[in-house]
């Protein structure tokens, strides 16, 4: 039976019964073909739901081994977070242990510092001025006040202040091309190497108040603009009149 065959003995459902007035009865041939459009509907009706129950079966399998895979990712992660934190320990305080050498001879600074440049790259941690300090054998504070006061001489100082500009400029290039925050950038440069957030203005005074002989000309020209009223009684003073209600009132007597 061919699908347009079932879809007329469907169709036929929807007619009057046979055996009513008007109507002739089915034949056996007509009856067969009926039962099985039926019987095909309803494998076809099974097969859907068993289609779509396996259908949601697998989603929801699905969904349960996503969110295992979350799990263990989640899982791994903090491992992997414990993992950097110790791993990231365990060369700090290798770079604080490292062996001490003479600090005063340049060849052996820049030997020194070309060991923790490659103690960097090796671990793959980002070169800091404290972390350049413990491996010239001190600290941060220590290492700036070298700096400041050139205690270890000029040759030294400018070896250490090279290594310096090494790192600013790693840091101000990752940072320009999104590699590290900016934010984070900002804080390390200022914190660390001695960059600023504003200019200093210094405003100087010039002219009248570049020295003191200026000054006491200024004195002394406002000084004789000042009234001393020490000795004036404000009760006892008589308040003249303006000059021309005066003459006003002069010529107004002289009329009467």
């Amino acid at each position: 039976m061919n699908k347009e065959e079932a879809e007329a003995l469907l169709q036929e459902e929807y007619m009057p019964k046979p055996g009513k007035p008007g109507r002739p009865k089915l034949t056996e041939e007509e009856k067969r073909l009926r039962k099985q459009a039926r019987d095909a509907e309803k494998r076809r009706i099974k097969e859907q739901v068993k289609y779509e129950t396996k259908l949601a079966l697998q989603k929801k399998a699905a969904k349960e081994a996503l969110k295992t895979v979350d799990d263990e990712s989640e899982d791994i992660k903090e491992t992997s977070a414990k993992d950097d934190f110790s791993s990231q320990l365990a060369n700090a305080v290798k770079l604080a242990t490292m062996e001490s050498f003479d600090s005063d001879n340049p060849d052996l600074i820049k030997q020194r510092i070309k060991e923790y440049f490659e103690y960097c790259q090796s671990t793959d941690d980002m070169p800091t001025f404290p972390g350049l300090a413990l491996a010239l054998g001190t600290d941060s504070r220590q290492l700036t006040q070298w700096l400041q006061k050139n205690e270890k001489g000029s040759e030294v100082t400018n070896i250490i202040i090279r290594a310096i500009d090494i790192i600013t400029n790693l840091i101000e290039q990752l940072s320009i091309k999104g590699k590290i925050d900016k934010t984070f950038a900002k804080f390390t440069l200022m914190a660390n190497f001695g960059y600023r957030d504003s200019a200093d203005v210094s405003v100087a005074a010039k002219g009248l108040l570049d020295d003191t002989a200026n000054l006491a000309k200024i004195a002394e020209k406002y000084s004789k603009s000042i009234v001393d009223d020490s000795n004036v009684d404000l009760l006892q003073t008589e308040i003249e009149p303006p000059k021309e209600e005066s003459e006003q009132a002069e010529t107004a007597e002289q009329a009467e």
